[in-house]
């Protein structure tokens, strides 16, 4: 799914050096960047894949901007679904 194909340029310039990793697993990394609510409003994480980045909303898991692969985004989904349960 590709919402803003300029996200990840802008993403690896500015935040990826300041923003910690939650979680790593099939080669997606979760970052978390806590001061990052004026851009899109609601809570999200990052996420990567290989050269691929995205901002994905939570709890429903949409991408907010970004560009990121169906199958890889249903492996945070239900990673995301997972961790709500336990």
């Amino acid at each position: 799914m590709n919402v803003n194909s300029s996200y990840g340029k802008h993403f690896i310039a500015n935040f990826a050096h300041i923003m910690p990793v939650i979680s790593m697993f099939y080669g997606i990394i979760v970052r978390l960047f806590f001061m990052d609510n004026k851009e899109h409003k609601l809570p999200n994480i990052h996420i990567e894949y290989a050269e691929l980045r995205a901002v994905v909303g939570i709890p429903e898991c949409k991408i907010l901007a970004g560009n990121f692969p169906n199958d890889k985004l249903k492996l945070v989904a239900d990673g995301w679904k997972f961790a709500k349960m336990n």
